[in-house]
């Protein structure tokens, strides 16, 4: 996306770079921040969800095996299946959620890069047809 702004800017030909391209750019640049931002907090929403979960692992053993709880087989069963699924699901999504975090934020830099670039390449080639002008 930052590489058709680049373009954008650099085929110009020496006119100005106008304030409406670059807050176009600086909206790029917050977008991605935002992004970052939401996937930080599903990650850490998805770890502190599963820390919470581990004590039952000890728990719900015993509660399961209690002669006092009077529980359908059927239920007891499909709890064990979603507490399996739960203390195995949540790892893995939060795994994936880290990996997504920390390409996210490297793509961010890197598009923080190519703005400036596209930037400062702009406003050489604005520089460099005023002395061409100039000069004439």
């Amino acid at each position: 996306m930052n590489n058709t702004l680049k373009d954008e800017l650099l085929n110009q030909n020496g006119h100005a770079v106008t304030d409406s391209d670059v807050s176009l750019l600086h909206t790029v640049i917050a977008a991605e921040e935002n992004r970052f931002r939401k996937l930080l907090f599903w990650t850490i929403c998805t770890w502190i969800l599963w820390v919470l979960i581990l004590p039952f692992i000890f728990i719900g053993p015993a509660m399961l095996a209690s002669p006092h709880l009077d529980i359908a087989p059927s239920a007891t069963i499909l709890g064990l299946v979603l507490f399996i699924a739960c203390i195995v699901g949540l790892p893995i999504a939060g795994i994936i959620l880290a990996i997504m975090l920390i390409m996210t934020r490297r793509s961010a830099g890197l598009h923080q890069l190519r703005v400036a670039l596209a930037v400062i390449e702009a406003r050489l080639r604005l520089m460099s047809s005023n002395q061409a002008n100039g000069d004439k």
